[in-house]
């Protein structure tokens, strides 16, 4: 339903327990990276699901929370500007760190194992590193997330624009399409196409089918402010299905319970593609931690 732009109010404070869940997350991907001994403990721990999903949805969901109130109050033109100067300071902050990585890399890099596709940025010019860099064209791994959250900001005021028409469903129709075709292997085709004219690595992360859970939580978020409620409640007998359908998925995980999965349907667990699979698991545990009973409810939502 559309809304309409309010007087402008006073900030209220933000709901800590988010900052600190993210927080949360953002320590166990450093973990998980750091260690293998840990990464095989934590990595899917719950099941066909790791704390990354959970970091972009809340991400997400934080920017509904802050965006919509923000143009509630002050209108379209403050967004946009809250957005470019979020999505800079998120690029310069990955900018610094593709370079600290690089010259840690190049003086490190006889004494350890490289990722996939570092060894590429040691064989090319500075130039061209520059370049491809600069241009987030080349993502090397591990650092990926940022990049991608830089094309989430710079797309949430667009979205946030077309919810205060009253149009969620055609916003998350589009999502649902492009999560699709990234199924279908969108992103490897327009990464054969650039690569004709530029190396390319868009890195291990697709954002194609990651942008779901971003616009998800964005639609979340936003309908929490405009509803001044959470966005969906559960009863007990529903809570007691995803309990038990949670349940399955970590057994089938940690093969406890037989579950084959041939080369051909890997794609339904797909972490980088986000799979079908992985989303529905994702899907599960996120509705029964957010249920009111587990998560009550914050009216400090900015």
């Amino acid at each position: 339903m559309p809304f309409t732009i309010k007087p402008k109010q006073e900030s209220l404070p933000r709901d800590q327990r988010l900052d600190a869940l993210r927080g949360l997350m953002l320590i166990m991907m450093a973990v998980i990276h750091y260690s293998n001994y840990l990464e095989a403990i934590l990595l899917d721990g719950l099941g066909y699901a790791s704390e990354a999903e959970g970091f972009v949805i809340l991400s997400g969901y934080v920017a509904g929370l802050s965006y919509t109130r923000n143009l509630m109050r002050n209108g379209r033109a403050s967004i946009w500007r809250r957005a470019f100067h979020r999505a800079g300071t998120i690029y310069v902050a990955h900018a610094i760190t593709f370079i600290a990585a690089f010259c840690l890399v190049v003086r490190c890099h006889e004494k350890s194992d490289l990722p996939w596709n570092w060894p590429f940025l040691l064989n090319n010019s500075y130039k061209t590193i520059a370049l491809l860099g600069g241009t987030l064209l080349y993502q090397p791994a591990y650092l990926d997330i940022l990049p991608m959250y830089v094309a989430f900001i710079l797309f949430t005021p667009w979205i946030l624009f077309l919810l205060s028409n009253g149009r969620q469903w055609i916003v998350l129709s589009a999502s649902i399409s492009v999560w699709l075709l990234a199924q279908l292997g969108l992103r490897k085709a327009i990464m054969f196409q650039c690569s004709l004219v530029l190396p390319v690595d868009f890195g291990f992360f697709d954002i194609f089918g990651w942008q779901l859970l971003f616009v998800i939580g964005l639609l979340l978020g936003a309908a929490r402010v405009l509803h001044d409620r959470p966005p969906f409640a559960i009863h007990k007998w529903e809570w007691c299905m995803l309990a038990w359908s949670a349940l399955l998925f970590f057994l089938f995980r940690h093969h406890w319970l037989p579950l084959t999965i041939m080369p051909q349907t890997e794609w339904l667990i797909d972490r980088n593609k986000l799979g079908p699979l992985r989303l529905c698991n994702f899907g599960v545990i996120a509705i029964l931690l957010s249920a009111p009973q587990i998560w009550p409810p914050d009216r400090t939502v900015d």
